[in-house]
């Protein structure tokens, strides 16, 4: 009786019983694969901190070139104070003579540690009128906000622009790729000493020759970045104050702006002659098909009526 009514209760429930099958397959996969992940993780996880070091830092040779992982650098660490910065200005000053201004600039330059790159003095208007000075001023970086501050006092300032460009990183992958030519060039010169054969000789010589290229390469090329750093630019213009009795143009006349607008009226009527002259030339072609076209146009017209 008992054995039937088993029976029976597992073919009414027979759907049930697949389901929970099922899931207890799912769950102990489950278990199972969790605690071999979980094995892997451990595995991996406690790797001795000599090799991670080691891997970070130490330089891997192959086929003669050296390499370094340079990701082992953290930006964020740099102090603030060693940051590559390249400021540069541009500041006009209105003043009552730019040239005399420029002449005072000149005097004074030693106490910035600046230099005058370029300077160019230029009449404004006529001749007698105060002149205009625009100049480049290179400026020790350190000094830069003092000079700036000097050329403010010097007059009006008309207006001011002051950019710092951050060249931090630049910096330190051009120094690090010097570097690492450098290292390149030591191992090549011992393969160059232990060269037996002409045809090795000239091998090694021609990998010297090119990274003894670009060492100057990226020599010149952080130099200029140093040279840029240490000296700011400041361009500067003086340009003159206008009284109010000046005419902004004295050399306007009425006689001039009458001829001139007497050859603008000729050379408008010019341009209409040449476009008339060219359309009745090529009538001879556009007109034909004109007509024709309209002629079809007018017959069609006539047959829908």
């Amino acid at each position: 009786m008992t054995k039937k009514y088993f029976i029976s209760l597992l073919k009414e429930n027979k759907l049930k019983l697949l389901i929970l099958i099922v899931l207890l397959v799912l769950l102990s996969r489950t278990f199972f694969l969790g605690n071999q992940y979980a094995g892997v993780y451990r595995q991996d996880s406690y790797l001795p901190q000599s090799a991670i070091t080691e891997g970070a830092i130490t330089p891997q040779a192959s086929k003669n070139k050296i390499s370094f992982d340079q990701n082992s650098v953290d930006n964020s660490t740099i102090q603030t104070e060693d940051r590559k910065i390249i400021k540069t200005a541009n500041i006009t000053i209105q003043v009552k003579d730019g040239e005399e201004s420029y002449n005072n600039l000149k005097q004074n330059l030693d106490k910035f540690g600046a230099f005058i790159d370029h300077a160019e003095i230029s009449e404004t208007y006529y001749e007698g009128h105060p002149k205009q000075a625009s100049l480049t001023v290179r400026v020790e970086s350190d000094k830069f906000e003092d000079f700036m501050k000097y050329l403010k006092e010097s007059g009006y300032v008309k207006s001011e622009n002051v950019s710092n460009q951050d060249v931090t990183e630049n910096y330190q992958d051009l120094d690090a790729q010097l570097t690492n030519l450098k290292l390149r060039e030591e191992k090549v010169r011992e393969f160059y000493n232990k060269a037996k054969t002409v045809e090795e000789t000239l091998s090694v010589y021609r990998e010297l020759f090119q990274i003894q290229s670009d060492i100057d390469s990226q020599s010149r090329a952080l130099k200029n970045l140093d040279n840029q750093i240490s000296y700011s630019t400041v361009y500067v213009i003086f340009t003159p104050e206008i009284k109010v009795t000046e005419f902004s143009n004295p050399e306007w006349n009425i006689s001039i702006v009458w001829k001139g607008a007497i050859n603008d009226l000729i050379g408008a009527l010019q341009s209409l002659a040449t476009i008339g002259i060219r359309i009745f030339v090529y009538g001879a072609i556009w007109f034909p098909i004109v007509f024709i076209a309209f002629l079809i146009w007018r017959k069609r017209k006539s047959k829908n009526k």
